[in-house]
């Protein structure tokens, strides 16, 4: 045994089976890492049913939905992965998520690891272009949806696309009931018999390979839908015990994590490590701003992941109620962190990570201006980190600004099913290129790490990631567009809007924020890429080379909107 897993039986270093399409690291490089302790044997779920067993009484789920204890979870976990079994879903097949953060996301999830199924973190604001594409590439053969999303039918949604997902074999619903041809996902569970569900599970699980892909995540995607990310049973089960040994987080605790609970930055970093040592999660849909704030005074999070237009909605609320929030130990945050300590007087957590893999954060003993200036360092210490000229493998000098590249136990070595992409991405040490541009710090002592922009074409909202390319292929047949080019504008709330910057035909009418709207959402694309400005150019700026210049581009249009130059039709 492990640090409370489930052993590869034969102890074997190196995946067993392949799955086609996933890049896994050469068995010497595991063996590295295996033998410096980044890299155990354990598996993810096997993890997960020692904590659930070991924390059996306590709560693991909480909120204005109801609670249910670790037992509880468990119990309901093994009884839909083995009703999803029984349905001749097999393990590595690949299942899609399409539901808001609730308790029956927490469930599916877990009893899919439990099951050996692959989820495949999509979102629920995800629609046709993005969930057609997502589903076919990974060859889904599962999909999980929310039934009682007041403002899109999922199962509706569902019914009419998955026909042109073909190796799509079940629809499960959550949260309502499902349609013909569809399954509720509650009355899968009711459907297994505990003690029966118990003993398949455990059965299957001491089979699986620690080596193995356990889950999909999704990279910000700069050329259109996003990259798959293999993510492997231990080393999201390895960065997890990382964050923990790096933030000293230990029970009790009890965990708020705002933004999608599917997405790397919540899984990975916070629901998930904290269920490892038996903390109970928060979950709540209502993030209007009395509602966050009732939810913190009746459930108090202590330590907490929260984006920051949420942030901005809870300072509000705590101000105009004067409310206390000290019980809070920290708050993790990009971006917002002197927010945090100066409005809500707590201590923050800057971090910085990618769903490739590499994390940094803030420790809990760094000094002020570490914590509010920079995003810490990586959160294992076997990370290789080298800031680059961009493009390049030529280091900077100490101090300079360059491209992050960066390999360790939990880096990624190649996206799934995507060669051409990987030949770029890599150089030829093995370093993953970020695109994300990075200074180095010495904070009293202590290295840490500045972030200072990107060098991807994306716009980043919300800690959603946006496609500039795709937003503009999507848009230049628009009529009485000549040109057209998307760059990000910063913004208080979102950190970044995306900004349509277009050149007319002559005599053409200029578009409205609301018409492109319209245009991108016949088109399938979810509504959180949509761009909120519109700016008109005679002309764009140029390189000497003759090239768009977009950083020029983006000054342009970011003083425009500064200045309160009026756009068409803003809504």
């Amino acid at each position: 045994m492990g640090k409370g897993g489930i052993l590869n039986p034969d102890r074997q270093i190196g995946v067993r089976e392949p799955l086609a399409g996933v890049v896994y690291p050469p068995r010497e490089v595991l063996e590295r890492y295996v033998k410096a302790g980044g890299l155990s044997l354990d598996t993810l779920p096997g993890a997960f049913i020692a904590a659930f067993e070991h924390h059996a009484a306590q709560l693991a789920i909480t909120g204005p939905d109801g609670s249910m204890t670790f037992a509880e979870l468990d119990e309901r976990s093994d009884r839909l992965a083995a009703a999803l079994l029984r349905l001749g879903i097999q393990p590595l097949d690949r299942a899609l998520f399409q539901m808001a953060n609730s308790p029956e996301l927490v469930i599916a999830t877990i009893a899919c690891l439990k099951a050996g199924v692959i989820p495949v973190c999509t979102l629920a604001s995800h629609r046709e272009l993005e969930i057609g594409q997502l589903g076919r590439h990974a060859e889904a053969r599962l999909w999980f949806v929310q039934g009682d999303d007041e403002k899109f039918d999922l199962p509706g949604f569902a019914a009419g696309l998955s026909a042109e997902i073909p190796s799509m074999a079940e629809v499960v619903v959550a949260r309502a009931a499902p349609r013909p041809g569809q399954r509720s996902l509650e009355a899968l569970i009711a459907s297994e018999p505990a003690a029966a569900a118990r003993a398949t599970v455990r059965a299957l699980v001491k089979t699986f390979d620690p080596f193995q892909a356990a889950v999909f995540q999704l990279s910000g995607g700069t050329t259109g839908v996003s990259k798959i990310i293999p993510r492997l049973s231990n080393d999201y089960l390895g960065q997890m015990r990382a964050i923990l040994a790096a933030m000293k987080r230990a029970a009790p605790e009890v965990v708020f994590s705002g933004g999608p609970m599917l997405h790397n930055a919540g899984f990975v970093c916070h629901w998930g490590p904290g269920m490892l040592i038996g903390s109970p999660v928060v979950i709540s849909r209502d993030f209007t701003e009395d509602g966050l704030l009732e939810l913190f005074l009746k459930y108090r999070p202590t330590w907490c992941f929260i984006p920051k237009p949420l942030l901005l909605r809870l300072i509000a609320a705590t101000r105009r109620r004067n409310a206390d929030l000290s019980f809070i130990r920290s708050i993790a945050t990009m971006g917002g962190a002197p927010l945090i300590r100066r409005d809500l007087g707590v201590r923050p957590t800057s971090v910085f990570g990618m769903a490739e893999g590499p994390v940094m954060m803030t420790r809990p003993d760094d000094p002020l201006a570490s914590l509010e200036e920079t995003v810490g360092r990586p959160v294992c210490e076997l990370d290789e980190v080298r800031l680059v000229k961009p493009g390049t493998t030529e280091p900077v000098a100490e101090g300079e600004m360059g491209e992050l590249t960066i390999r360790g136990p939990f880096t990624l070595h190649g996206y799934y099913k995507a060669d051409d992409k990987n030949r770029e991405s890599f150089t030829p040490e093995g370093f993953l290129r970020s695109g994300d541009l990075l200074r180095c710090r010495v904070v009293e002592g202590r290295r840490c790490y500045v972030f200072e922009g990107r060098i991807k074409d994306i716009v980043k909202r919300a800690g959603e990631t946006i496609s500039c390319d795709e937003i503009e292929r999507a848009l230049r047949d628009s009529p009485g567009i000549a040109d057209i080019a998307v760059v990000p504008v910063p913004d208080e709330v979102y950190m970044e809007r995306a900004c349509a910057c277009v050149v007319l035909q002559p005599g053409a009418e200029a578009p409205t924020v609301r018409k492109f709207g319209e245009i991108l959402s016949q088109k399938g694309l979810a509504k959180f890429k949509w761009p909120e400005h519109v700016q008109v150019f005679d002309a764009f700026p140029m390189t000497k080379s003759g090239k768009l210049s977009k950083p020029l581009l983006r000054e342009a249009a970011t003083q425009r909107i500064r200045a309160a130059i009026p756009e068409p039709n803003r809504i």
